[in-house]
């Protein structure tokens, strides 16, 4: 990855056949970027593994514009070709795909009949015409329909803070606990829907988290209550006190609220960034400096599934489903929004750092095929928690299958001017910071001291832990 950081975040990746549309896709590029879209083509990309980098920049980018010129899709019946493989990633990343038929190209029934499966679906996104004659034309029906998009994304957003402010609200009269999970059994995609019905689903899903947090509060106490453990696992028998008896590293609960382990991370001071004799490290992750971690805090075993961010938030916004997958498209605020209502908060990125390092000073607290899905071992797809090798202090998934949101703000240089006791992160920034890489990422992302960041807005292929307190 480039040593200059953060990278530019893209609106939208062009897919092309080279040798047919290469011209075309460089007229698109510039136009867009004319009018502020920022457009990226395969010749944008710097230095590191091609796969990996491209692959990463479908999946960053809100829009997937693919070109069709006649034979595009001749070539997809090969499982190597790269426009069969942008296609497959894009469909499966959920992207704002919009097809650009250039003439004769046409999806007529024996052209859809001909298409593998895994490119087929294309053929039911709404496409745009091109015309030479009327290229600007062409050009503003793109960018609507991606405005479209982003609108449609942020009324999403808009509903679920909405709810969010409404979950201490009772819920409606004749409204029983099992009705109301029968309500919310399936996921809803607002972006398979019609305009109205996007509104309806976000209206309803305001409701129905109101009245699912509602529902779900204890009738005493606050916080993780222990929970039958499995074999071997250490616990404790309620929420400790602001003075709590020493406990071992790794003992754990379980939070009534999400259904989610946690772990206990002890106090203690380590080093900070770069390890030693790694030649991987980056400017911002320098210099190694000691911080300390003053007191002691639980931490998820895992990121959050998806059966806990259905059990909290009533929704599940993931490209891959199921209930033990790690909820992987989600925004910096949702992430908060989960750990509060569950009386939690993001971890710092001190404290992921020490959580992942569990006392180790190397890169990686393991063999990385043991410990962590990544672009070498994922096959293009997340996969279910605590799957892999854990770390000292019983920590799953640290590095690999998602990338996981911390409550910094990201400044490249902060570390030469971090506190070296408990430090939270610069006051303000305009990106959060994510660690630990994801199933797409390289080897070089997957190491304890790596940071990376997204603008807050930004949730694909992001996921989060959460942080219990002593004394919250």
């Amino acid at each position: 990855m480039p040593a200059a950081k953060p990278e530019p975040r893209y609106d939208v990746f062009i897919s092309y056949r080279r040798g047919a549309a290469d011209e075309l896709a460089l007229l698109l590029q510039t136009r867009l970027q004319q009018q502020g879209i920022l457009a990226f083509l395969d010749r944008d990309l710097g230095r590191g593994t091609f796969d990996d980098k491209l692959l990463r920049r479908i999946v960053e980018s809100p829009t997937f514009l693919i070109i069709l010129t006649p034979n595009a899709l001749d070539r997809c019946a090969d499982e190597d070709d790269w426009m069969r493989k942008e296609i497959v990633q894009a469909i499966g990343s959920g992207r704002n795909i919009i097809p650009l038929k250039v003439d004769p190209f046409q999806f007529t029934p024996a052209v859809v009949k001909s298409l593998e499966p895994a490119v087929r679906e294309l053929s039911r996104y709404q496409a745009v015409e091109y015309s030479r004659a009327y290229f600007e034309h062409t050009v503003d029906r793109i960018v609507k329909m991606m405005e479209e998009d982003k609108a449609e994304r942020r009324m999403a957003r808009e509903a679920v803070a909405a709810a969010r402010q409404a979950e201490h609200r009772k819920p409606e009269a004749g409204v029983s606990n099992s009705a109301a999970k029968e309500r919310n059994g399936q996921p809803y995609s607002l972006r398979k829907l019609p305009s109205a019905g996007r509104m309806m689903v976000g209206l309803a899903l305001a409701s129905l988290v109101a009245i699912g947090l509602w529902l779900g509060k204890p009738s005493s106490g606050k916080g993780p209550i222990t929970q039958p453990p499995p074999q071997g696992t250490r616990t404790i028998d309620s929420k400790p006190t602001a003075e709590p008896q020493p406990r071992a590293p790794g003992t754990k609960t379980v939070n009534s609220k999400d259904g989610q382990t946690y772990v206990w991370i002890p106090p203690g001071t380590f080093q900070m960034g770069c390890s030693a004799g790694d030649h991987a490290c980056e400017r911002d992750e320098k210099p190694s400096h000691p911080v300390t971690i003053t007191k002691g805090f639980w931490l998820g075993e895992t990121p959050v599934t998806q059966a806990a961010y259905q059990r909290v938030m009533l929704d599940k916004p993931s490209q891959f489903q199921g209930e033990q997958l790690p909820a992987e498209s989600v925004e910096w605020s949702l992430a908060i929004a989960y750990c509060e209502a569950a009386e939690m908060r993001l971890p710092t990125e001190a404290e992921w750092e020490y959580a992942a390092r569990a006392g180790s000073d190397a890169p990686r607290y393991g063999n990385l095929k043991e410990i962590a899905w990544y672009a070498g071992n994922s096959n293009g797809k997340t996969h279910e928690v605590r799957q892999k090798q854990a770390n000292r202090w019983g920590l799953y998934d640290m590095f690999g299958n998602v990338w996981e949101w911390v409550g910094d703000w990201y400044d490249a240089g902060y570390y030469k001017k971090s506190p070296a006791v408990n430090p939270t992160g610069p006051a303000s920034g305009k990106y959060r910071v994510v660690r630990g890489g994801s199933w797409i990422d390289g080897s070089e992302v997957l190491r304890s001291s790596f940071r990376y960041s997204f603008v807050p807005d930004y949730g694909v292929g992001v996921g989060f832990r959460c942080v219990w307190e002593v004394g919250m």
